[in-house]
């Protein structure tokens, strides 16, 4: 009976000791669809596709597709709809996005929205027409393999390990999309340009004795801590959001930084990223990278920066701001962030606030101003208080004084427009020019006239009576 009992055992156990983990046989070794969403609260046609690389080397997705299959279609090759045209490189071990442009700008390849929120499958073919992968979600999702996963709803659905271990990808697939994918309360697309991930290997890895000394896992190194001090958020013209726009890294440490594999984060959940290049930061010294270099847009209705350091793991955050203000940074301060007129680029902070203007002054002067009690009229005195020489004495007439008399001319010239003037400047000129083009006219005139009236005295015979003395 004890023989029989050893037998079964090792039987059972014949075949983990001649594979390696169950964990380590579920990476594959082809690229796969690692997330979808299907839509948002704010928009249904806010969908993404993301695949992923485990494999170590870059895989050309030229010609490659992805189709879609609505749940409510049959199961027939008929059924299937060409919706992206692949084209590029997926990197080792990292990701490929495909997405409405005009949705997330680092899309590698363009999506036109057509996801199901309810349920449907995603199949990716390579260039030959083989079905790499297929993913089918939501529980009226008829081509799944295995179970199909859970619809991504507002959110998304994404491959493990995931978010369970955010550092070492995508790659498990057991062809049971009920088992190989979780839900997320945020999604997190990653592009070509994101920071790639290597599948962990260590953790399945099986100690040869059980009472030997296990080896060390692989720490990831570290990397100095930097700091983000200042957001130019909405410049003024003629600077531009897509030039002049900029965020400042400090380095508060001993020692330079290179900021090599540092990434920034901002927009919608963090969805923009980019990766920056070597460049040393001295210490105490600062870093300023503009919108023309980063392709970064910062959101002029609300936001906020993260930096993540080579490990991806998050370095600096800058607090959440609402309405951006046009020509003003949002910078840090001992200890707050605030709106500053000075801009500081590459140098330390300056607080500089709007002044309060007359206006707001006054302002607000009338707001906290008791208001004033109405005037009451004067109580008549009594008579018994008036005396009689008061009575006596009558109030003096006095004359009112005449307004001052300004001339008619002068009082109707003030009143006259400047388009009036421009007429009377005209009409004088145009009366001078023709009294000086006809001037020998009229003096020939003038002496003509002057001749007959000569004559006519000349003519004229004494009155009778009257002589000259």
């Amino acid at each position: 009976m004890y023989s029989i009992v050893r037998i079964t055992l090792a039987l059972a156990l014949l075949p983990l000791m001649a594979s390696p983990s169950r964990a380590s046989a579920n990476l594959i070794p082809h690229l796969v669809i690692s997330e979808v969403q299907t839509g948002t609260t704010t928009s249904a046609s806010q969908e993404f596709i993301e695949l992923y690389n485990p494999l170590p080397e870059p895989v050309s997705l030229t010609g490659w597709t992805i189709e879609y299959k609505a749940a409510t279609s049959v199961n027939a090759e008929t059924s299937w709809s060409k919706k992206a045209t692949l084209l590029g490189m997926v990197p080792a071990q990292g990701f490929y996005l495909v997405a409405p442009k005009a949705y997330l700008v680092l899309a590698d390849a363009e999506w036109t929205a057509t996801l199901a929120s309810g349920g449907g499958t995603i199949r990716l073919k390579d260039a030959a027409g083989v079905v790499v992968d297929q993913l089918g979600y939501g529980e009226t999702a008829n081509a799944a393999e295995g179970l199909p996963a859970p619809a991504p709803a507002a959110a998304s659905i994404e491959r493990l390990p995931g978010r369970t271990q955010p550092l070492e990808g995508n790659g498990v697939d057991t062809n049971d999309n009920a088992a190989d994918f979780i839900l997320r309360t945020e999604a997190q697309p990653q592009a070509a340009t994101s920071l790639p991930e290597v599948p962990g290997e260590i953790q399945f890895e099986e100690a040869e004795e059980p009472d030997e000394p296990t080896e060390l896992a692989v720490t990831a190194p570290m990397y100095s801590a930097l700091i983000i001090t200042e957001l130019l958020v909405d410049p003024l013209a003629p600077l531009s959001d897509s030039h002049d726009e900029f965020i400042e890294l400090y380095n508060p440490n001993a020692e330079p930084v290179d900021m090599e594999g540092y990434m920034l984060r901002c927009g919608s959940s963090f969805r923009d990223y980019y990766k920056l290049s070597k460049m040393i930061i001295p210490p105490g010294g600062y870093a300023v990278l503009y919108s023309r270099e980063t392709g970064l847009s910062l959101t002029n209705s609300g936001g906020a920066v993260q930096l993540l350091d080579p490990n991806g793991t998050l370095v600096d955050q800058t607090p959440v701001y609402s309405a951006a203000s046009a020509g003003q940074s949002w910078a840090a301060f001992e200890d707050k962030w605030e709106w500053t007129l000075q801009l500081t680029p590459g140098l330390s902070n300056v607080l500089a606030l709007l002044p309060a203007t007359t206006g707001t002054t006054a302002l607000a002067k009338a707001k906290t101003a008791p208001k004033k009690a109405a005037v009451k009229p004067a109580a008549k005195p009594k008579k018994a208080a008036v005396s009689k020489l008061a009575k006596e004495k009558k109030p003096k007439k006095i004359k009112p004084t005449p307004a001052a008399f300004t001339p008619l001319p002068v009082a109707a010239s003030r009143n006259l427009q400047p388009g009036t003037w421009l007429i009377i400047s005209l009409a004088v000129l145009t009366i001078g020019y023709a009294l000086y083009e006809f001037r020998y006219d009229i003096f020939n005139l003038y002496y003509r006239l002057r001749g007959k009236h000569s004559s006519r005295s000349d003519n004229r015979h004494p009155v009778k009576g009257r002589g000259r003395d």
